[in-house]
Order: structure tokens, then C-alpha cells, then sequence
């Protein structure tokens, strides 16, 4: 078994480390959101585990995985029956 680091130690490593970055992939078609995942589309997103814990020693090491996929697909529909004050996003 691997000893657990301290969590200042942890703290001071996770702030030395870049922030995990990810580039939204666009896609030919939307995916279905049904939160089954399984759309092939899906297959195509950026993707991460990079995460940590905050509770209950903030910085270390989930205790369960979560992966994170981002696609470049942004829906909107808004109805808005003032002309004077138009949407803004």
C-alpha cells in the first residue's frame, strides 16, 4: 500500500500543475442528450479524468472516477415579445 501524501504537500503540487485544458470538438450532427452516452457522437468528444476531491482532503485523489466530455454544440431558443429590450447572452 502507498503511503497518502500530506494534504499541504498535495495542496502545493496541485498548484504547481497547469490547469487540465479541453478543446470542444464539433460534430457533424448533434448528440442525442439522454444521458445514456451512448450516441456515437459522444465517441468524437474531448474527454477528462483530471478531477480531484475536495472533500475530505481537498486536491487529492478522487475516490470515484467522473470523465467529463465537451462537444461544440450550444442550443438556444428564447422568445421574447419586447422589442425594446432585446435577448443578450
Amino acid at each position: 500500500m502507498v503511503p497518502a501524501l500530506p494534504a499541504a504537500l498535495v495542496l502545493v503540487l496541485a498548484q504547481l500543475a497547469p490547469p487540465p485544458a479541453l478543446v470542444p470538438v464539433r460534430t457533424p450532427t448533434p448528440p442525442s442528450i439522454d444521458g445514456a452516452l451512448s450516441d456515437p457522437v459522444w465517441a468524437l468528444a474531448a474527454a477528462t479524468s483530471a478531477f480531484t476531491q475536495q472533500f475530505p482532503v481537498e486536491g487529492a485523489a478522487p475516490s470515484e472516477r467522473t470523465t467529463l466530455r465537451v462537444l461544440a454544440r450550444v442550443g438556444r431558443r428564447a422568445r421574447h415579445g419586447h422589442p425594446r429590450f432585446p435577448l443578450r447572452a
